[in-house]
């Protein structure tokens, strides 16, 4: 039935046709093209060369593209035979068998195709959906001259996509009407102790009780995750979605706190006398919702995920020695409703939300939470002997929550991008979060705006935030100085070399719930300003560096302040190195060292070193190990430190199993 696009895909396979990555040659760059070329490359329905390649970056013509273009036919019409395949596998066909009606109905659907299944060869990649198909066919109609132009009976063609995309959307309904899934997350974790009381890059202290400390085998925790996805289809336009969370992960390893660091001592057997950390166990809903699409948006209400910018919007990674889907997208899970909606050429993304009802957004006794603005285990608090919450506030207003309040009870906002010129996007964003009404300050706004822009290989990002906070009962003066983040970066590529150069200043009274940058364990840093560089450089076909360095000094002179950033001399610089080397399509190894130097006025230097080591093995495509091994090494000189006086000197250890099913 589908000779003439087989014969097609035959005649262009003998050809090798050519799809190369960067713009085509000849399509201006604010093509829509564009876009639906690089949904399919993502999607994996465009390919490149037989053997997966690119072959470089220069620019396609139409017609190279319009000969993969007509390449793609054949191979959906196997994605689509597979898709056959796997339904007739779950479904009961014996006599009377549940499933004998939709057996009966699904041949007369898709005729004699699971014939044909039988005949394949080879299984490629699952799954094409509508959006897929109605991205071909207009990629079809764009370059039918060119198309034509190889032999190929364009209406033939057409014909053949639109027979398969009506098979698809009948495959489509033929799926259950609640589908399964699961990310699952084993990992043991492990610290040695040197010198002192070592803290990791999450402010997490090291095993320090007990004779035998410093070996990693008396240390091991166990740590299970497990995020179950169910998504149930109530009508076309209506589904409900949820991610049930179980494990110890969260309660006991994150000690109950998704977004944010609360000093507690995690990566030992015993957290608290008597409270063994293995059996620390919770069932919870991470993300729980109802959405509802129509037209050119949809509607999302429950408990959502949402996620702006990282000056504006983002949860902060609390667990950077582990990768976990879930936590590490930084969408905050709140409690409310989100509107997305395409108007013209404008895209709108507004939500409101509490912030106060869900237990994981909050750490003890209520500090912070809600948005986190400055995490409570940063440069600012106690770190000796151990770390405690609620140490010296980062922020004019006294907290650790957005915009410096003690903590927020409610959220709203609403972000417009829209394109411009030179291949660019323009992005608007406001905030306004709330707190206690007997808590001092008790309201602060933010404004934003970001963009993005292309000029051939240059590209040009750049952003502007500030927040102001305020209180409407008790007559404090409003916090609108020294409350500003500017991000602007240069970034370009020549040949196997990828260059960002940036310039960034976040002054002290600057708080939006984001997560911006990390230096060594300081988690949204403030009040600094300097130039930043970062590197990527493809040494072999299998080897990669990536360099990255920071020169910062302090921003303001901040009277109050602990002594370290606190005058525009003080001094804070920082460069990581990093090589990967892939020993095979499945083994990889990394290498890595990060150092951190603290230079105040007046005062000695103060250096923290991290220096890591790393093995991944991906035993297939949804599942993968990773080994990683760290040493830190911190080293104060002088009265004039950030994180005490006191040397310490560790190194932790984290196996890891991820998988998807």
């Amino acid at each position: 039935m589908l000779k003439t696009a087989l014969s097609i895909g035959l005649l262009l396979l003998l050809a090798v046709p050519v799809f190369a990555q960067g713009p085509f040659a000849d399509v201006p760059p604010d093509h829509w093209a564009y876009e639906a070329v690089n949904e399919l490359q993502e999607d994996g329905i465009l390919i490149g060369y037989p053997d997966g390649t690119f072959r470089g970056n220069r620019a396609i013509t139409r017609y190279e593209f319009a000969v993969a273009i007509a390449r793609m036919v054949p191979v959906l019409e196997q994605r689509i035979l597979e898709q056959v395949a796997d339904m007739l596998e779950d479904i009961d066909v014996t006599p009377g068998g549940v499933g004998e009606e939709r057996f009966n109905q699904l041949q007369n659907s898709v005729g004699q195709l699971e014939n044909r299944v039988t005949a394949l060869e080879q299984r490629g990649p699952g799954g094409v959906t509508l959006e897929q198909f109605n991205a071909l066919q207009a990629l079809v109609n764009e370059f039918r001259d060119e198309i034509a132009a190889l032999g190929v009976d364009v209406d033939a063609l057409r014909r053949d996509l639109a027979g398969l995309a009506a098979r698809v959307e009948v495959l489509e309904k033929e799926q259950q009407r609640v589908r399964f899934w699961a990310d699952l997350n084993t990992f043991a974790v492990a610290t040695s102790v040197d010198d002192g009381t070592p803290f990791d890059l999450a402010g997490r202290p090291f095993q320090g009780e007990g004779a035998a400390s410093g070996e990693l085998i008396n240390s091991v925790s166990f740590v299970n995750d497990m995020d179950l996805w169910v998504r149930g289809t109530l009508t076309p336009s209506v589904s409900v979605v949820a991610d049930l969370n179980f494990g110890n992960f969260i309660p006991a390893y994150l000690g109950g706190v998704v977004n944010d660091f609360i000093g507690t001592e995690r990566t030992t057997q015993t957290r608290t006398p008597g409270e063994e950390f293995s059996s620390t166990y919770s069932f919870v809903p991470y993300y729980m919702f109802a959405e509802w699409g129509f037209g050119n948006g949809s509607l999302q209400v429950g408990r959502i995920p949402v996620q702006y910018t990282p000056y504006t919007l983002k949860m902060i990674d609390v667990a950077p020695y582990i990768y976990d889907e879930t936590l590490d997208m930084g969408n905050y899970p709140l409690d409310g409703g989100k509107l997305t909606w395409r108007l013209g050429a404008f895209d709108i993304l507004a939500f409101a939300t509490k912030t106060d009802q869900n237990e994981l957004l909050f750490g003890p006794n209520g500090v912070g939470g809600g948005l986190v603005g400055q995490p409570t285990i940063a440069l600012y608090d106690n770190f000796a002997p151990t770390p405690t919450v609620g140490g010296a506030p980062f922020h004019d207003a006294g907290g650790h929550a957005a915009g410096g309040l003690l903590s927020t009870t409610q959220a709203a906002g609403a972000r417009v991008t829209f394109g411009t010129p030179f291949r660019g996007t323009l992005g608007l964003t406001y905030i306004n979060a709330a707190g206690p009404i007997d808590a001092g300050y008790d309201e602060t706004e933010v404004f934003g705006a970001d963009g993005r822009w292309q000029f051939g290989r240059f590209g040009l990002a750049a952003s502007y935030t500030v927040n102001d906070t305020s209180d409407d009962d008790e007559g404090l003066a409003d916090i609108d100085d020294d409350n500003t983040a500017l991000d602007v970066a240069l970034t370009f590529g020549l040949g196997k070399l990828g260059v960002d150069l940036g310039w960034r200043s976040i002054e002290h009274n600057f708080a939006a719930p984001g997560y911006w940058t990390k230096v060594g364990m300081w988690a949204n840093p403030t009040n600094i300003e300097g130039p930043y560089l970062n590197l990527n450089y493809g040494l072999t076909s299998s080897v990669s560096l990536v360099a990255n360095a920071a020169f910062y000094e302090g921003a303001n002179t901040v009277a109050g302040l602990p002594l370290v950033i606190d005058e525009t001399d003080d001094e804070l610089w920082n460069a990581e190195i990093g090589l990967r080397w892939g020993l095979s399509s499945t083994n990889s190894l990394s290498l890595g060292w990060e150092r951190v130097r603290w230079s105040p006025d007046g005062g000695d230097d103060t250096d923290e070193d991290y220096i890591s080591i790393g093995w991944a093995y991906q035993i297939n495509p949804s599942a993968g190990f990773n080994l990683s091994y760290q040493i830190v090494d911190y080293s104060p000189s002088g009265a004039i430190a950030p994180y005490g006086t006191a040397e310490y000197k560790g190194a932790i250890a984290v196996a890891q199993l991820k998988a998807k099913f």
